[in-house]
């Protein structure tokens, strides 16, 4: 499918079960640039990360970008991506749910520094895959 890099406007912090949960309530600044996929939320490393939605996961494993990563589908068109995480906690094919913790802050892959990057997907036309603005669906604590 083509990924799109751009995120799609007006996304609505109600979806699935309502607004999601904040995933690293432990960052210490977030922040995101033109042309990045999401927002990055920085954060010491081993600090937990937790599932914004329930859902079923996708994937765990290895990238060459986003290093150790999670990917969970939330059954609804939505997917949620955590990125660069030192340590994953869950496996492909298993149900999590939301506030569960997933994995770990990290800085593996193409990271600076440590920090949790998040990207949450959608798929309204079955056509292909595109961007939403993460926080359309987390508000930072």
């Amino acid at each position: 499918r083509e990924r799109v890099s751009n995120f799609v406007g007006g996304n609505s912090g109600q979806v699935g079960s309502g607004a999601w949960s904040f995933p690293v309530p432990g960052y210490t600044g977030y922040s995101t640039y033109p042309g990045h996929r999401g927002y990055d939320f920085q954060a010491p490393a081993g600090t937990p990360i937790y599932a914004c939605e329930t859902g079923i996961v996708v994937n765990a494993g290895w990238h060459y970008s986003w290093g150790n990563y999670v990917l969970i589908d939330h059954q609804n068109g939505l997917y949620s991506l955590y990125a660069h995480c030192s340590a994953l906690y869950v496996a492909a094919g298993q149900g999590v749910s939301r506030g569960q913790q997933i994995a770990a802050v990290g800085r593996t892959g193409n990271a600076s520094g440590n920090h949790l990057h998040l990207e949450v997907w959608t798929d309204p036309s079955g056509a292909r895959w595109c961007l939403a603005n993460p926080l359309s669906y987390v508000t930072p604590p």
